[in-house]
């Protein structure tokens, strides 16, 4: 008598190839070996803290590897002040997101998919002018068109400036940005405010707006004449306390007295700005 006996080997999950190096800067970095020649990168195990150098190539033996991207969300909530990305990165998923403490954000200048232009402190993608990931210091550029998603979620930022180039800002662009009360926005039209959803957790919304818990009493300053349109868009709808600035005013005074003199001025003034009066004895 024979007995066949059927097996079925379930196939294990494929373990990453990685290695951890030391940067230039001195923080341990894990390397994830992608391809014969290519790497992404993350944070290893350890506390970073200070100026973090990502390198452009690492070293495995007498094998070099190209740091061509970085690991999803990678260096999360870390106490980096500062952080340089090389020209050599063309990829990369949320990084540095809850940074607290990070104010200096640089991308090499000869780097063909990102940049930090003008100094702005953030990672911009070049082709599409869309700011991916800012810091408490960022500078808005007015070049940038889309704010993109996850930007400056966590941060503690208590007030941003958007340019009137903006035309858009993903979901959860501020997100649980709570100590954010002031933002000046300089376009007329209202920015599209675009939603994103997310599959249902128990602990977690499925509707993600731009300014998901930043506070509905933090003041939106908008051009003169602006505010009801942003009142009505939305995303925009949400906030209760509307500013208007660079509206006109009128000043017209005229006053004679045969001992003091007289005092002449008037005209269309911009909110803002200092109306003269002119005291003639």
């Amino acid at each position: 008598m024979s007995f066949v006996v059927a097996c079925t080997l379930a196939a294990s999950a494929q373990i990453p190839d990685e290695f951890i190096v030391t940067s230039s800067s001195g923080h341990p970095i894990l390397c994830r070996v992608i391809s014969s020649t290519s790497v992404s990168v993350g944070a290893a195990s350890g506390t970073y803290r200070g100026h973090l150098i990502i390198p452009s190539t690492v070293n495995r033996g007498d094998r070099r590897y190209t740091v061509t991207s970085m690991l999803s969300g990678t260096f999360y909530s870390t106490a980096l002040t500062s952080v340089y990305i090389p020209a050599s990165i063309t990829s990369m998923s949320n990084p540095f997101q809850g940074c607290a403490a990070l104010t200096s954000i640089t991308v090499d200048s000869n780097n063909p998919v990102y940049d930090s232009r003008d100094g702005c402190n953030a990672i911009i993608e070049t082709a599409t002018n869309t700011l991916h990931k800012g810091c408490k210091s960022t500078v808005i550029p007015n070049t940038v068109t889309t704010i993109g998603q996850l930007a400056f979620c966590d941060l503690p930022l208590t007030s941003i400036t958007i340019p009137a180039s903006v035309n858009s800002i993903e979901n959860r662009a501020f997100l649980r940005c709570t100590q954010l009360n002031r933002i000046i926005v300089q376009g007329a039209t209202p920015p599209i405010t675009i939603v994103g959803y997310t599959p249902h957790y128990s602990s977690m919304p499925d509707y993600w707006p731009p300014f998901s818990q930043v506070p509905t009493t933090a003041e939106i300053v908008v051009p003169c004449g602006s505010a009801a349109a942003y009142r009505a868009a939305e995303g925009w709808s949400r906030f209760s306390n509307y500013r208007e600035y660079d509206c006109p005013y009128s000043v017209d005074a005229r006053a004679s007295d045969s001992t003091l003199g007289s005092v002449l001025g008037g005209g269309v003034h911009i909110d803002g700005t200092v109306a003269t009066l002119r005291a003639l004895p």
